[in-house]
């Protein structure tokens, strides 16, 4: 059974309700496949494999090393579209008028203040990708960082 987890987030002075369910292990993987494209495309991960990340505090070292230098490479429209999807394959709105789906056009009609619609974002996260808020070893993305970076470099 997948985890699930009611939030209320707070935007401005109003109370939004959410209903998260986490996304099956093959969402996820999908997920994850995707955001690696994305930052190994902006250059944090080297194709060449000049960086060995296995685990977050690599990432973390490779983020702190290249500064905010990266995200002008990266694809903007990508990474927003991977969010939305992310949001919208998690959350549900709960109203008195029952449960509404999330969607581009119902999150714009929803959010008023950033801040609130990062706090979902991240909610989202964690839920589908609790395992990196241990900081362990992650040796099935290892391996799927080590499959796209050789992809990349035959390419």
């Amino acid at each position: 059974m997948r985890n699930t987890k009611n939030i209320t987030i707070l935007d401005d002075k109003t109370e939004l309700k959410f209903k998260l369910t986490a996304m099956s292990a093959r969402a996820q993987q999908k997920w994850l496949a995707r955001l690696i494209g994305i930052v190994i495309k902006s250059g944090l991960l080297k194709a060449d494999g000049d960086e060995n990340i296995t685990d977050l505090s690599g990432v973390a070292r490779a983020i702190t090393k290249s500064g905010f230098a990266f995200l002008g490479q990266i694809d903007a429209e990508e990474a927003e579209k991977l969010l939305l999807d992310l949001v919208c394959e998690t959350a549900v709105k709960l109203t008195g008028r029952g449960v509404i789906p999330l969607d581009e056009r119902e999150i714009d009609n929803t959010f008023t203040q950033l801040q609130a619609l990062f706090e979902l974002e991240k909610q989202c996260f964690s839920l589908n990708f609790d395992f990196f808020k241990e900081g362990g070893a992650l040796s099935g993305l290892a391996t799927l960082i080590n499959n796209q970076t050789s992809k990349a470099s035959n390419s």
